[in-house]
């Protein structure tokens, strides 16, 4: 029995040995666990952390963003309010002149100022400075081509004096016409551009008559500023009221008379 005792004794140091051992091999296999586990838990800390930091930041690049993009949307229903806006003053432009409101179907129409000059105007002005610019050339000429310049000349004058600028240009050939149409075309694109900017602005409620009578008043320097670069394409954008003076073919001059 004692000897047993003894043995047992003895061993208990061992036990306790051997236990401590274990928990230490037992420590060192779980240290690398351990210091994985925190590391872990450092980096899942560290991301919130961040996440922290940077949700203001964010948030504050993506109110940035919505505010850009409203800021874009607002700028296009502004555009588009003032197009329609615009759209309805040139429409509500066409009751105050009821004349132009209607389409011009020729030259004659009182929808175009009178200071417009039609194209048999603008032919007639062209035949007397021709004529006067031959008898100049030929005074003291003995050119053959200056003779006959001038003899065409007199003839186109002879035809206007006994016809009449209307029935005179009503007998030239359509692209001659058409030459001298342009010439009014340009005229009363201008016009438009000056009606136009008048009906938009401060000036939007004046009559026909005193939108009609300040272009009068403009000298033929301040009428070319209004002259816009495409005459056809600004008249074409008037609401076709002027379709029948672009369209091709004979110029509509309307009933010609003496």
């Amino acid at each position: 029995m004692a000897d047993e005792q003894r043995r047992l004794l003895l061993a208990l140091p061992l036990r306790v040995i051997f236990g401590q051992a274990t928990a230490d091999e037992e420590k060192c296999r779980l240290l690398p666990l351990l210091a994985l586990l925190r590391r872990v838990a450092f980096d899942k800390t560290t991301a919130d952390e961040q996440r922290r930091d940077f949700r203001p930041d964010q948030r504050g690049r993506a109110e940035k963003t919505l505010a850009s993009a409203g800021a874009v949307y607002d700028s296009l229903r502004q555009d588009q309010s003032e197009q329609a806006e615009t759209t309805a003053a040139v429409s509500a432009a066409s009751d105050i002149w009821p004349g132009q409101a209607r389409s011009v179907r020729d030259w004659q129409s009182p929808g175009i100022p009178s200071t417009i000059r039609r194209p048999w105007r603008v032919w007639q002005e062209d035949v007397e400075d021709k004529l006067v610019e031959a008898e100049d050339t030929c005074g003291g000429s003995d050119d053959a081509a200056d003779e006959e310049t001038l003899a065409h000349a007199r003839e186109q004058h002879a035809r206007l004096q006994a016809c009449g600028a209307m029935m005179a240009f009503s007998g030239l050939p359509e692209f001659q016409e058409r030459a001298y149409a342009e010439v009014s075309l340009l005229e009363l694109s201008a016009f438009a551009c000056f009606r136009r900017a008048r009906l938009l602005g401060r000036e939007a409620s004046e009559s026909a008559a005193g939108i009609e009578g300040a272009w009068n008043a403009l000298d033929c320097y301040d009428k070319a500023d209004w002259v816009p670069e495409e005459p056809r394409e600004e008249l074409e954008q008037q609401d076709r009221q002027w379709m029948a003076l672009l369209e091709d073919g004979p110029t509509p001059c309307g009933v010609i008379h003496r």
